[in-house]
């Protein structure tokens, strides 16, 4: 949507941003946005990604980022259309970024987030046990992942705010 819109996006010249993105902030007008309705003005969100929104297209708004990636959320207009998107991964739950994590960890390991495959294979286990006991403390106290991630409702905000939206 940001390309089509005439902005351009690019490799993250910080690397990949995986796992948990901290802080992601919202904009005062991410602050008004529907998107977020309900949302917290700071939250974690799952995330993966090696690009981002390097310049926003003349019709978009910056509705949310953090110090990682500057844009952490959007929205654009453009010809008859309007778009939110994120760069993070609402849609995710612990389980699924326990299997991305185990899909990735050659690259992850490459990248510095794990020193080798024993310690990939014990975070992958971790969020595993987590998903499968989510009232375990030692493990989401241990991980640094609270109910912004773990909480369907929280962590979906921004879908079940699309979806009232456009059903309107």
């Amino acid at each position: 949507a940001v390309v089509a819109a005439g902005g351009q996006c690019a490799v993250n010249p910080k690397g990949r941003e995986m796992g948990i993105a901290r802080k992601i902030g919202l904009t005062d007008e991410g602050k008004r946005h529907p998107m977020y309705e309900g949302k917290s003005a700071v939250f974690d969100a799952f995330i993966c990604h090696l690009d981002e929104v390097t310049e926003l297209p003349e019709s978009a708004t910056l509705l949310a980022c953090n110090s990682f990636t500057h844009v952490q959320g959007l929205e654009v207009r453009h010809l008859n259309g309007t778009f939110w998107g994120v760069q993070y991964h609402p849609e995710y739950n612990v389980k699924e970024m326990a299997m991305l994590a185990n899909a990735r960890k050659p690259a992850l390991i490459k990248e510095g987030f794990f020193l080798d495959d024993e310690a990939a294979s014990a975070y992958v286990a971790r969020l595993e046990a987590l998903y499968a006991e989510p009232q375990r403390k030692d493990l989401s106290w241990g991980m640094s992942i609270d109910e912004d991630v773990l909480d369907d409702d929280i962590r979906q905000r921004e879908l079940i705010n699309w979806l009232r939206y456009i059903s309107n």
